[in-house]
């Protein structure tokens, strides 16, 4: 009887413990595999661009059933960008060449968003991941402007919205800063606006690319730029 019941408690541990691990390997992936498809990735990258990449992390994509890791590019490790891999054997994709342009980009449009926003704290840059592999065949990756990769950059939180001249000359300057830089730019702004004393909507405003339409002055500005506002 004790024999019996200490077999029944050894299955129950057993299976418990492949229950455990089934459960976490579904949520997390298996460790084996992270670190097999992360040297996979290196190579990958290594090869694309010719250059050496150092490996940050690893990580499973529950939803997407997918691996990947972070890297950075041995001669910058400030930056950082993700790689992962599809559902073919040796499919790859990665986000370097993104990482690249929204450094770019960033530094390019900052000067533009300090003078005519001096007062700002918050203001972001991106781009669209995903588009580099239309756009890149390597080693070598285009600035922003030789790909046409499309770039945006929003200034949060930019004060109160009055829908004066004064205001819209001051986003029509920076629209116009950004589509200096680059066709596929697309410039958004969000205010605060006051409705009384103590009621505030937020103002969201959001400027097209100058390849789909060209910003001249603050009047076009205002013409051509989305006005959105949310209670």
């Amino acid at each position: 009887m004790k024999k019996r019941r200490k077999k029944i408690l050894v299955i129950s541990v057993i299976l418990l413990v492949c229950i455990g691990g089934f459960i976490y390997a579904y949520f997390e992936g298996l460790p084996w595999k992270k670190k097999q498809v992360a040297r996979e990735l290196q190579q990958y990258l290594e090869e694309r661009y010719d250059e050496s990449f150092v490996l940050k992390s690893t990580f499973f994509d529950v939803e997407e059933r997918k691996y990947g890791a972070t890297f950075s590019p041995t001669s910058d490790q400030s930056m950082a960008f993700n790689a992962r891999k599809e559902g073919g054997e040796y499919t790859y994709i990665d986000d370097y060449p993104e990482g690249v342009w929204q450094r770019e980009f960033q530094e390019d449009i900052e000067p533009a968003v300090r003078q005519h926003f001096p007062n700002l704290t918050d203001w972001y840059v991106g781009t669209a991941y995903g588009q580099s592999g239309k756009l890149v065949e390597g080693p070598h990756i285009p600035s922003y402007q030789e790909a046409g990769a499309f770039m945006w950059v929003e200034v949060s939180k930019a004060g109160i919205f009055n829908d004066s001249d004064q205001q819209w000359e001051q986003i029509y300057q920076l629209v116009h800063e950004a589509q200096k830089l680059t066709s596929t730019a697309e410039v958004s702004f969000s205010f605060d606006e006051k409705h009384g004393t103590k009621e505030e909507v937020e103002v969201y405003i959001s400027c097209m690319p100058a390849e789909v339409i060209q910003v001249k002055s603050a009047q076009d500005a205002k013409n051509a730029c989305e006005v959105t506002r949310f209670d």
